[in-house]
């Protein structure tokens, strides 16, 4: 019986690439929507997490979580307004898309801040890190690159 992985070497010793990615710039960044997706999340609201790869994949992919259906009505006015930004530069002028799934392969521009944010680690320690925020979703500009070829 065949196996899919077939003349695949299985490497005991994995060592960790030499250089992460960073994370992207502040400022505007070409950026293209790589999976977007509506699912439950651990405490049963339904949430559409979208994954954006960074200028080409020269930068860290940045993940945006639109909590769409939150209780809180506060948490539910930012992400209705994050997201219909980002359906407008992504092309929907009339409405929402379908589908998250019509998001996929589209770029736009997104205008890039770090924030310095605390969180805890696996281990329990608390650290402290810059995060990518998205202050602004913007149209692609001429200058932007337009291959949005998928990446096999």
């Amino acid at each position: 019986m065949s196996n899919d992985f077939d003349g695949v070497e299985w490497l005991e010793n994995i060592t960790k690439p030499a250089s992460a990615k960073e994370l992207a710039p502040v400022g505007p960044n070409f950026a293209r929507i790589i999976t977007a997706e509506k699912y439950k999340s651990k405490s049963g609201n339904w949430t559409v997490k979208v994954v954006f790869e960074m200028n080409n994949g020269t930068n860290r992919d940045h993940v945006e979580f639109y909590n769409l259906w939150a209780a809180n009505s506060e948490a539910k006015r930012i992400s209705n307004e994050m997201f219909t930004a980002l359906s407008k530069a992504c092309g929907f002028k009339q409405g929402f898309p379908g589908s998250a799934l019509e998001l996929v392969n589209k770029t736009l521009d997104l205008g890039i801040y770090h924030k310095k944010e605390k969180w805890t680690n696996d281990s329990g320690e608390e650290v402290e890190s810059d995060k990518t925020k998205i202050g602004e979703y913007l149209s692609p500009v001429p200058s932007s690159p337009k291959d949005s070829t998928p990446k096999l």
